[in-house]
């Protein structure tokens, strides 16, 4: 049996040691919704079986970019997330273009979930 004795706020201190969302967080926890921390938005995830939370910097776009062409090797698909100036962008690569696009999808759907559960503050 596991008895929880203390909720905890999030604060800056917390989301300040906190770790980057992953992929995985995107798919499988829960979005808490976004805040303000630092001058940045961010995306806010709490994993409900390690009770962790991760952050990841609010993006001002996604797209997906095709590399290269068969007749000279393999073609790459990116999914490329636009963060503001201050973090620039980051780019994910895959072979396989229906996992280009799962991961495109991933990311929107995300920024939406968190758009709609709305801004907490900290």
């Amino acid at each position: 049996m596991e008895v929880i004795l203390k909720k905890s706020k999030i604060t800056a201190g917390i989301l300040k040691q906190t770790v980057r969302c992953t992929r995985e967080d995107f798919e499988n926890a829960e979005i808490l919704g976004w805040c303000k921390y630092d001058n940045f938005n961010y995306i806010v995830c709490y994993r409900s079986g390690s009770k962790t939370i991760s952050k990841y910097p609010m993006w001002t776009s996604v797209e997906t970019q095709q590399e290269g062409e068969e007749q000279f090797g393999p073609i790459k698909y990116n999914v490329v997330v636009k963060y503001s100036e201050r973090f620039g962008s980051t780019s994910y690569a895959y072979t396989d273009e229906q996992e280009c696009q799962k991961v495109f999808e991933l990311f929107t759907k995300a920024k939406e979930a968190a758009i709609e559960k709305g801004q907490f503050y900290i």
